[in-house]
């Protein structure tokens, strides 16, 4: 298994304080997805404007079911 060494909250700076700062205000806490993107913060900019597009075009409902659905085929536990 691997693991990334990621920068704690309290040691960020920048952009990588800036986006822990914007995940903070939305969910209450930094996720941990999140603190896997703060060497690249860059793109977990571009990957929020791809899940962006992507549910656009359907309700929450859906999105839901399929983001399951597709977990479940791949055995994602921590996905499903």
């Amino acid at each position: 298994m691997a693991f990334i060494e990621t920068i704690p909250v309290e040691n960020a700076a920048d952009d990588v304080k800036a986006m822990y700062e914007r995940q903070f205000l939305h969910y209450g806490y930094v996720p941990n997805y999140a603190l896997v993107f703060c060497h690249r913060p860059e793109i977990m900019r571009l990957w929020a404007q791809l899940l962006s597009g992507i549910k656009r075009h359907m309700d929450k409902r859906r999105f839901e079911l399929v983001t399951f659905a597709a977990a479940h085929a791949l055995r994602s536990t921590l996905c499903s």
